[in-house]
């Protein structure tokens, strides 16, 4: 489920077949579960569900599908697949990777809309979006209903910062091939960082995607990433050293919070942990400041979770 573009060839016959195979028999299909975790505490934020056939590659069967016209089909019935994997667990929400043609049918966001609440839309920065408010526009109802929007491949498509300032997504995912590059190349290290950046300027967050290695992963903490996916291991990655600093919302706190803690000293952030014990508390944010001045907002849970860590914000002493 890319939303690539393909050029026929003389072999499209052959994968229309695949295509019409797929669709009668999903047990050539596989469901595969990717776990997205938070840096820090590598607590499992979210799962991707994806798709592996058994036959062919599965990105090259979507690429025909779409090529072919039968590419919707081919999704809500893969989607309806991954759907399962909700209620059969009680865990994290489930990410979807969807083209904007799915996206634009009705019958597929109806499918969606009973697990809105549950589920993130992963839409690839790779798929050619002339018209990306419309696609917004169509998002409206699920993201309504509690859905999130993530901009998949950040950083390896036709325009990623126009598509991230017009779908103003919930998550923001930089490509592989960034993420692999960014020890090696000031480009790549500049662009990532302009991503990231850019991401928390518009309230979304950013997950890197294909972490192998934890020269990686420490390299994408330090940029403020706040999620990864990949092949390193989980105990691995629990060596890197997460800046808490960079979860920090330059707007001031929602007005549903129901508290604001002032943070101006390491004084204060002791007396974070002890009150975070208080469950009465509620959902709050704590305002952190900077040479007299309050230059954001962090999430009171990630305060709590730095004063057990060992953590510091920046500003504070």
């Amino acid at each position: 489920m890319t939303g690539y573009v393909f050029n026929g060839d003389d072999g499209a016959s052959d994968w229309e077949q695949e295509v019409r195979i797929a669709l009668s028999d999903l047990s050539e299909l596989e469901a595969v579960f990717q776990p997205i975790r938070g840096l820090g505490n590598g607590e499992v934020v979210a799962v991707e569900g994806l798709i592996h056939s058994s036959r062919v590659d599965s990105g090259e069967l979507f690429s025909r599908a779409c090529a072919l016209g039968m590419e919707v089909s081919l999704e809500m019935a893969t989607l309806e697949r991954l759907l399962e994997w909700l209620q059969l667990a009680d865990g994290p929400r489930l990410s979807l990777n969807v083209t904007p043609g799915a996206i634009a049918n009705r019958g597929v966001r109806e499918m969606l809309a009973p697990f809105a609440s549950q589920i993130i839309l992963e839409v690839s920065e790779r798929s050619f979006l002339p018209a990306p408010k419309e696609l917004a526009s169509e998002l409206i109802d699920l993201r309504s209903q509690g859905a999130q929007l993530a901009l998949d491949n950040a950083g390896a498509g036709f325009g990623g910062l126009r598509l991230l300032l017009a779908l103003e997504p919930e998550w923001v995912k930089l490509d592989r091939v960034v993420v692999s590059r960014l020890r090696d190349s000031s480009d790549q290290l500049a662009l990532a960082a302009a991503f990231v950046e850019i991401s928390h300027d518009v309230g979304a967050r950013a997950i890197a995607v294909g972490v192998e290695y934890v020269e990686e992963l420490a390299a994408v903490a330090a940029l403020g990433v706040e999620a990864w996916q990949g092949y390193l291991d989980a105990e691995t990655a629990g060596s890197v050293e997460v800046p808490m600093a960079k979860i920090v919302y330059p707007e001031p706190p929602p007005g549903g919070a129901d508290f604001v803690v002032e943070l101006g000293s390491s004084l204060d952030l002791i007396l974070a942990g002890w009150s975070s014990g208080n469950n009465r508390m509620g959902s709050g944010f704590a305002a952190v400041h900077s040479r007299g001045k309050v230059i954001g907002y962090v999430n009171f849970d990630e305060v709590a979770h730095a004063y057990r860590h060992g953590g510091k914000l920046a500003g504070l002493a």
